[in-house]
Order: structure tokens, then sequence, then C-alpha cells
């Protein structure tokens, strides 16, 4: 296996900000399941640490909006911390630092990362890579919090990335077949959504695929709006695979990490989902479950 690991890295990836990894939304999840933010109070030192911070964009501005914190994002592709650290630069950031490191080596070699974190972030990533590096990625998360640290994991879920699963497994071999450049990558998802909506049918007469899975028309309409970057990173990665959450759950479980709440305010208040899947998630006792 090369430094890649079977992850695309001839392109860097999108910038973003995504608002769950935001210190004071992730405490507010906290609180409203009884348990005490990692910080002492609002205005309180802390440190942070973005596992997979990508191209740097969204640690920067919680970087700027959180003066009292101290910023920390590992990314293993050189093209993204050397954006991001031209970008803290060009900011007058200097409460954030990037490291460009392998998850496996580092798990491994933690050094003082142990301990020290009040929070540890991983956005995205845990279903694109594989089984050996997101092993590497919860023991180095469990091992940089510090005691009651809260730890945030977007991941792709089961059942709802179902229909995604077609349009991914053709793609990757696909580019495979076409070569290893981002261009050839690119055209490989959009020549396998071509593909995947003959074999659909149309809406109202849809052959045995779109019977099977009706899903799967809505997202590769959906594709239009992305662009061709995050095409390759969504969908060529020799790792990608969506989990479901009792199974996300037990990875985390065995590195001393336990479920708390959803990130998405919306899924901790039972009361706003329609009466009649209320009542069938109410009856289950288990929150991995109900995820």
């Amino acid at each position: 296996m090369t430094w890649q690991h079977g992850y695309h890295t001839d392109r860097p990836y999108t910038c973003g900000f995504y608002r769950e990894l935001a210190p004071a939304w992730l405490d507010w999840c906290a609180l409203l399941e009884g348990q005490p933010a990692p910080r002492i109070s609002e205005c309180s030192e802390f440190r942070y640490l973005e596992l997979g911070s990508g191209m740097g964009l969204g640690l920067c501005l919680l970087a700027a909006a959180y003066p009292e914190g101290t910023f920390t994002g590992i990314d293993f592709q050189p093209d993204h911390i050397a954006h991001s650290e031209r970008l803290a630069t060009d900011l007058g950031l200097t409460n954030i630092t990037f490291l460009e490191a392998d998850f496996l080596e580092l798990a491994a070699h933690p050094g003082d990362l142990v301990g020290k974190h009040h929070y540890a972030v991983a956005h995205g990533i845990a279903t694109w890579i594989t089984p050996p590096v997101r092993s590497a990625l919860f023991q180095l998360a469990a091992r940089s919090l510090q005691p009651g640290g809260l730890f945030f994991c977007s991941y792709n879920t089961l059942p709802g990335w179902l229909a995604a699963v077609p349009l991914q497994q053709l793609a990757w071999h696909e580019a495979q077949r076409r070569g290893q450049g981002a261009a050839d990558a690119a055209e490989a998802v959009r020549h396998s959504a071509a593909i995947l909506s003959r074999l659909l049918g149309p809406a109202e007469a849809p052959l045995p695929l779109g019977q099977l899975l009706p899903g799967l028309r809505s997202r590769l309409e959906g594709l239009a709006k992305h662009d061709s970057t995050y095409l390759v990173q969504e969908y060529i990665n020799e790792g990608w695979q969506p989990l479901s959450a009792p199974d996300l759950h037990a990875i985390a479980a065995a590195e001393k990490l336990r479920h708390l709440a959803s990130a998405s305010l919306p899924e901790n208040f039972l009361a706003l989902l329609p009466a009649s899947l209320r009542e069938v998630v109410q009856e289950e006792p288990d929150p991995s479950m109900r995820a």
C-alpha cells in the first residue's frame, strides 16, 4: 500500500465550514444530554484537534472566532498542509498549527498529543478511509482527549447512503480502468452516473434498478451541483464504506468512546419527528439503534 492508503490525492479537497464542529455547538449538544461541557466556562482556554483538517479553512475560521482556544489540524496530504499554513499566516492567526502526518504512524507514536485536548473532531473521513486507517483515527481521537472531552465524528451513514453504493462502485472501477488522474476520476463519476440514469428508466415507468433503489435517482440528479473536486474526493476512494450507526459506535466503543448525542440538533428532539415515525423510534431503548 502506498502512502495514499487508497485515498485519491491528485486533487486537493474542497474548502468548507461546518457549524457542527464549533465548540459552542458541541457544548450545547452535550448539555442537552446532561453532560458538562469540556470547557470550564464559555471563555476559558481550551485545546482543539481536527483529524483530517483538509485545506484548513474551517479550522482557521474557528481559530479566529475562538481566540482563547489553541487549535491543531492534522492531515496527511502535503498540499492540504501547505494551503492551511499559508491561510493561517495570511489571516494573522497565532493560535493554530498544522501537522502533516499519517494516522497510522501517529497512532503508534502520538507524542505530546496524548490527553491534552478538550475537543477532537473528524468531519466526513471515517467512511472514506480503509479500516486500518479508520482504527488509527479513533485511537488518536481517544488518546488525544482529556477525561470528559468530546469527539465529533460525521460519516456516511446507512441506510441513508445505501442508494449511493451502485454509483460509487461503478465509478471506482471505471476510474481504475481509465487511470489515476483526477480528470479521469471525475469523468468516471459522470460516466457512471449517466449509465445508471439509463438503467433506472423513466420516473413514470422505472426499470428494475429504479424500483429497487428509488433514492438513487435524486442522488444522480444532485451531482450536477457539485464540482469535479468534490466528486473525486467523495466517490473515488478505495476505503469508501458507509456504516450503520451501531457499527460505527462499536468501533468507537473499542477505544473508550461512548455515544452521547447527535450533532444534528433536531435529531435530539424526538418530538420533532412525524408521529408515526416517532412512535417506532421511541420504542427502541438503545440510542445507537435509534440513530
